[in-house]
């Protein structure tokens, strides 16, 4: 009989906490699942702490030598006899009812591709670290996931027959071979749901493979996100989509106003073709813009105003171009000699904000 879930989790030299991680899923309240194990060519016992739990749900692959995550994880998926792919970590934990609350979501919604939920970080001994804020909505997950890795691998539930038909994992991307994916499913429409409950436990250590990745392998995201915008906006140069997503995807700060400018055109374009693409009512769309006027918000006020005043004006400037004054009306009154300050520069807001003052008192 089909296993109707087939959780895949690849390891390599796992033995601190794999048994930790087998171990959850095996609690699961739903019972009815296989486990892929493949093992990329580890040299300690995380192969004899898999088979102790004698488990016939345990499926064990030695792949004999390290082959890499990525196809590592493509030999999971080719090997997988579920409808339903999770994915799991072999240093992250599930909650118990991870499985049957997501097998029952993807039945009960057949419009939804991907599926993650809520989680929380644990350290090596499984101390809770924090918990990221839950979701706003599905589309707001998915407008940020055009520029950032929004999501936990550990808590994914994919279809099957999807994952295999875009082509399962990119070998080409050796660290963020997730978010990739996740931009695989957004530029061929699929949609992507974010369930509520916390049902994922993610492990920082220093052994993690996102605190040994070296720098040219951490720009992956920047190229996937690069990738996302340009099937909207194919008229925008790789070249010019980098600099301009910069501080979107990895929270570098542009080093020229024209820079800074391209990073709000590009969300000015890209916000109304989004809104067609998927379709969007009009509470959808002024969420999205109150969620753009935050983003901007924060990098006006992140650019360093003695050093980099000319980023922040151009900020404010393009932004009031291409949106108007309503898209800054929170921030307007609790911040107004930052924008004077910001637009007309110190001099003109010090006296302003002297004449104020004057006039409180008259």
């Amino acid at each position: 009989m089909m296993t109707f879930v087939s959780v895949i989790m690849t390891v390599r030299n796992g033995e601190p906490y794999v048994e930790a991680a087998i171990a959850s899923l095996l609690g699961q309240t739903d019972p009815d699942f296989e486990l892929i194990l493949v093992d990329n060519g580890s040299t300690d016992r995380s192969v004899q702490i898999a088979r102790h739990f004698q488990d016939d749900r345990i499926r064990i692959i030695e792949l004999g030598r390290d082959i890499g995550r990525t196809p590592a994880l493509n030999v999971g998926v080719e090997q997988a006899r579920g409808d339903y792919l999770a994915i799991q970590d072999a240093d992250d934990l599930s909650r118990p009812q991870r499985l049957a609350i997501q097998r029952a979501f993807l039945s009960a919604h057949p419009e939804i591709a991907l599926l993650t939920s809520r989680y929380r970080y644990i350290d090596a001994s499984g101390q809770q670290l924090f918990e990221p804020p839950p979701p706003i909505s599905d589309v707001q997950t998915t407008w940020n996931l055009l520029f950032i890795n929004c999501l936990a691998h550990s808590s994914m539930m994919v279809r099957a027959s999807l994952l295999r038909a875009y082509g399962g994992y990119n070998p080409a991307f050796s660290w963020a071979q997730d978010y990739e994916l996740y931009g695989q499913f957004l530029r061929q429409g699929a949609k992507i749901a974010v369930l509520p409950e916390i049902l994922a436990d993610i492990r920082w250590h220093p052994q993690s493979l996102s605190q040994v990745v070296d720098q040219p392998t951490r720009r992956e995201p920047l190229q996937t996100s690069v990738v996302n915008v340009q099937t909207w906006l194919p008229t925008w140069s790789t070249q010019r989509l980098t600099l301009a997503l910069m501080p979107l995807s990895q929270k570098i700060l542009p080093t020229s106003a024209p820079a800074a400018t391209d990073t709000i055109v590009l969300l000015a374009e890209l916000l109304p073709v989004f809104v067609q693409q998927r379709s969007l009512n009009v509470a959808a769309q002024q969420t999205l813009r109150q969620d753009i006027a935050a983003t901007i918000w924060t990098l006006v006020t992140t650019a360093d105003a003695q050093h980099q005043g000319a980023i922040a004006r151009a900020y404010v400037w393009t932004t009031l171009r291409y949106f108007g004054w309503g898209m800054f009306r929170h921030h307007l009154i609790p911040h107004r000699w930052l924008f004077a300050r910001l637009l007309f520069g110190a001099r003109v807001a010090n006296r302003l904000l002297a004449l104020s003052r004057l006039r409180q008192r008259l």
